[in-house]
C-alpha cells in the first residue's frame, strides 16, 4: 500500500468533521429527575371579591336563511304592516314605492328571523341605504342612517342563550332606493 495522498486526507478530514457534527446531536442523560420549569403558586384571595363576568367567545354567524319580511306604511316601528312574505335571504333593493298606495320616503320594512345558536358573541354585517335599527331579543343593538349611498354596517350580537330573535326595521330614504342586504 502506498502513502495517503491529498485526496485521501481531504476525504478523511470530511469524514471526521461529519462524525463531530453528528455526535453533537447526542446528549448525555443520567436519568435524574428534571427540574420543574415553573412552580405553581396560589393567588392571594381577597375577602369580599366578587366574580367578574367572562366575555362570551366570538363565533361566526352563518348568513341567516328564512326571513319574514313585512312592508309597512310609515315608520316600521309604529306603522301598520301589509301581508308578510317569506324570503330565504334578506336582500331588499326597492328603487321606489313597492305598492301603488305607498309614498316614496314614507314606507319601510320589518324583517324578522329566529336563529338557534350556541352562547357567544356573533359578528354581523349588512349593506344599507336608508335608515335602520336592529333589535336582538327585543333589545336594540344599533341604529344607522345612510341616505345618500349604500354603506356596510357591522357589529356584534351577544347571545347568552340558544335562540336569538332578530328584528331589522328599515325606512325608505326619500328620492333614493331602500337597500338592505344581510351578508
Amino acid at each position: 500500500m502506498n502513502k495517503l495522498g491529498a485526496r485521501e486526507w481531504v476525504g478523511l478530514g470530511l469524514l471526521g468533521l461529519a462524525l463531530a457534527v453528528g455526535l453533537s446531536f447526542f446528549t448525555y442523560n443520567d436519568n435524574s429527575p428534571a427540574a420543574p420549569i415553573a412552580t405553581p403558586t396560589l393567588a392571594p384571595t381577597v375577602g369580599d371579591a366578587s366574580p367578574t363576568a367572562t366575555p362570551l367567545p366570538k363565533k361566526t354567524l352563518e348568513t341567516p336563511e328564512g326571513w319574514v319580511v313585512i312592508y309597512v306604511k310609515g315608520d316600521p316601528a309604529k306603522g301598520q304592516g301589509e301581508l308578510p312574505i317569506f324570503a330565504q335571504f334578506l336582500d331588499i333593493d326597492e328603487g321606489g314605492a313597492p305598492f301603488p298606495d305607498f309614498r316614496d320616503g314614507a314606507w319601510g320594512i320589518i324583517a324578522e328571523i329566529n336563529i338557534v345558536t350556541a352562547p357567544g358573541a356573533y359578528p354581523f354585517s349588512f349593506e344599507l341605504q336608508g335608515k335602520a335599527r336592529l333589535l336582538a331579543n327585543g333589545e336594540q343593538i344599533g341604529e344607522w342612517t345612510s341616505n345618500d349611498r349604500s354603506t356596510k354596517v357591522s357589529g356584534s350580537i351577544s347571545n347568552p342563550g340558544d335562540t336569538v330573535k332578530l328584528r331589522l326595521e328599515a325606512t325608505d330614504p326619500a328620492g333614493k332606493a331602500l337597500i338592505v342586504r344581510w351578508k
